[in-house]
């Protein structure tokens, strides 16, 4: 399979391997919701947030994320802000390469803070969770714009809005540990 073609999902093993994630309360009184405009995988970010605010749960996460870029020859991890950035850099730091992240300014997506980009470089775009996909697809076009190769997009969940159809749509592959659907969660 091409590092930007094809589909690849959480299989059982990797929900075993997960169960920590899931015992680590990764619902936190409806996360995983899909209703509009409620705490979780919509509305304001809190509660994603607190599934990562600690390394113990945040490590893992990003381990098992980075294991299934291993092979791919990623040079660098780019996250969009603010929801990518901490689970970018436990990705980075389980595969000990730089990381860095986009953020918008005026509307449009950047690369600032300094950070260093090689032309050609590989990367790989991470983020927590995978809406209908759109800041990943900003990110990915400002790192295209910078001269970087984008070789897969990879989150925790997967929300089964659209998303890994919108990566499909532009020749990239979505990686993810988990769907909504394994959190009993259907639209």
């Amino acid at each position: 399979m091409s590092p930007r073609s094809g589909h690849q999902e959480a299989g059982a093993e990797d929900r075993e391997d997960l169960g920590d994630l899931q015992r680590a309360d990764l619902r936190l009184g409806g996360v995983l919701a899909a209703e509009e405009g409620v705490d979780g995988l919509g509305g304001d970010g809190d509660a994603r947030a607190r599934l990562l605010e600690l390394p113990g749960h945040a490590g893992p996460i990003g381990a098992a994320l980075a294991d299934r870029i291993r092979t791919l020859g990623v040079q660098k991890i780019v996250a969009p802000a603010l929801g990518g950035v901490i689970i970018g850099y436990t990705v980075a730091a389980a595969l000990d390469l730089p990381f860095v992240f986009t953020e918008r300014k005026d509307g449009l997506m950047t690369l600032r803070r300094g950070f260093q980009i090689g032309k050609g470089e590989r990367v790989a775009i991470v983020e927590d969770v995978v809406t209908t996909g759109g800041s990943s697809l900003l990110a990915i076009e400002r790192c295209e714009a910078a001269g970087l190769k984008v070789k897969r997009v990879l989150a925790i969940v997967d929300r089964l809005e659209g998303g890994r159809e919108a990566f499909a749509a532009k020749g990239y592959e979505l990686t993810t540990l988990l769907t909504i659907k394994d959190f009993g969660i259907t639209h």
